[in-house]
């Protein structure tokens, strides 16, 4: 059995996000107002090899730091992408997501992310949502912006 070539188009696609971005997040209450804002830094950087694509998190939210190491891998027979996320706090999240042209996507039990990049592909606009029972309420917003 032979193993497919690496990096593959599903590993090429997520080239654009490497690199470092500066966030800017805005909190949103149940009403989609926007009542907190805050900065952070996001590095997406290749592991060697290039299988897995790591993000890293470096915010200050609520006076609290937020630290997180995201590990992204690509599902070569689908060309879709699952996540695990590491922060601070202990939690532990697992996710699938999608880059389908500028569109990314991001889906998990309790959270999930819409977003699209722009066309000159330096910024990523999008939001994030929290599930409720059976609904989703908005949580933030976010625009990053990359900056090499």
């Amino acid at each position: 059995m032979s193993l497919p070539a690496f990096p593959g188009p599903q590993h090429e696609r997520l080239d654009v996000l490497a690199g470092v971005w500066r966030t800017r997040i805005a909190m949103l209450d149940e009403t989609e107002t926007e009542i907190e804002h805050h900065i952070a830094t996001d590095t997406y950087r290749w592991m060697p090899g290039r299988h897995f694509l790591l993000h890293d998190v470096d915010a200050m939210m609520a006076g609290e730091p937020v630290k997180s190491l995201e590990i992204i891998a690509a599902d070569p027979g689908s060309g879709q992408y699952t996540t695990r996320n590491y922060d601070n706090s202990g939690v532990i999240s697992d996710y699938a997501a999608a880059l389908d042209g500028r569109n990314w996507s991001i889906d998990g039990e309790v959270e999930r992310f819409r977003g699209s990049l722009s066309e000159d592909m330096r910024t990523l606009s999008g939001r994030w949502e929290r599930r409720a029972g059976d609904m989703w309420l908005p949580w933030m917003n976010v625009t990053l912006t990359r900056q090499d």
